[in-house]
């Protein structure tokens, strides 16, 4: 994952950069796909900002967005994974 940067203005991202599973766990979900428990991985990830003051464009068209990519790549399922 070392083209994954972190970076939050409010959160100190140290700890989280020196293992980026614990925000994103991509090597996980890599490896259930050699283990042959999932499929496969769409080829784009999404990821939102935790403090979102106003939400309004991200319910409508920031959300219908992401999800009409994840229509096209035919993802079936989606991880949400808050941190």
């Amino acid at each position: 994952m070392g083209d994954i940067a972190l970076s939050h203005r409010g959160y100190d991202t140290r700890r989280a950069s020196a293992d980026k599973n614990v925000v994103l766990p991509l090597d996980h979900l890599r490896a259930a796909v050699r283990e042959g428990r999932i499929g496969g991985l769409a080829p784009s990830i999404y990821s939102f900002m935790g403090y979102i003051a106003n939400t309004a464009p991200l319910v409508e068209e920031t959300g219908p967005a992401v999800a009409a990519r994840l229509v096209a790549d035919s993802a079936d399922l989606v991880l949400l994974a808050p941190t």
